[in-house]
């Protein structure tokens, strides 16, 4: 059954995830979507949305000294999820095999249909410690008490993994998180435009 995107295009997520009518991917419709999204399944003290997650992992790794190449690939490591939402892990591990094939070929149809596949293989590793580092900080900061915190982190086996500084992830909640991630889209991309360039030149 089709669905609606906010740009009014019509897409099927099994032809997504199959690699059909990857031209209806829409950088406009992703930042819009992963704005409203709420992670959490909603159960946290704020709107926390896909978006604002997807910037304070672009974040982490800029505080950890990783190029504009990683950071862009933090920025959009949750960018297919504007087509199939934010999943909650217990859900999907309900759902069983058919979950994780429809998200990963959804995932692989946006990474091609955004020209990202490569770069996003490349900083796998790093994107998902950073991505593992924003949750524990989400986890802490974003539930009710701290003894709720703990015990999310304890189901999540995430112990070992240490939280950043949440200063900016509270700084301003809520507020235009559409306009942010196509704002640091726009930036990181012409920060990769213009490394390359330079490359070819050899400077």
């Amino acid at each position: 059954m089709p669905m609606l995107t906010a740009s009014g295009q019509l897409f099927d997520p099994t032809c997504l995830a199959a690699g059909v009518l990857a031209d209806t991917v829409c950088l406009s419709d992703i930042a819009h979507s992963l704005a409203h999204i709420c992670r959490f399944v909603g159960h946290c003290k704020r709107h926390y949305s896909v978006a604002e997650h997807s910037l304070f992992v672009a974040d982490i790794l800029k505080r950890q000294g990783y190029p504009a190449a990683a950071q862009f690939a933090g920025l959009m490591h949750d960018a297919h999820e504007a087509y199939c939402g934010d999943v909650a892990t217990p859900i999907k591990e309900a759902i069983g095999p058919a979950w994780r094939h429809l998200e990963d070929g959804i995932e692989r149809t946006v990474h091609a249909a955004l020209g990202v596949s490569a770069l996003m293989a490349k900083w796998k590793s790093p994107v998902h410690r950073a991505d593992s580092s924003a949750l524990v900080t989400e986890i802490r900061s974003l539930f009710l008490t701290p003894a709720d915190a703990e015990a999310r982190i304890r189901a999540l086996g995430l112990e070992h993994v240490d939280p950043v500084d949440d200063s900016l992830l509270l700084a301003s909640p809520g507020v235009g998180y559409a306009r942010r991630f196509l704002e640091r889209y726009h930036a990181l991309r012409q920060g990769l435009l213009n490394h390359r360039t330079a490359s070819c030149r050899g400077t």
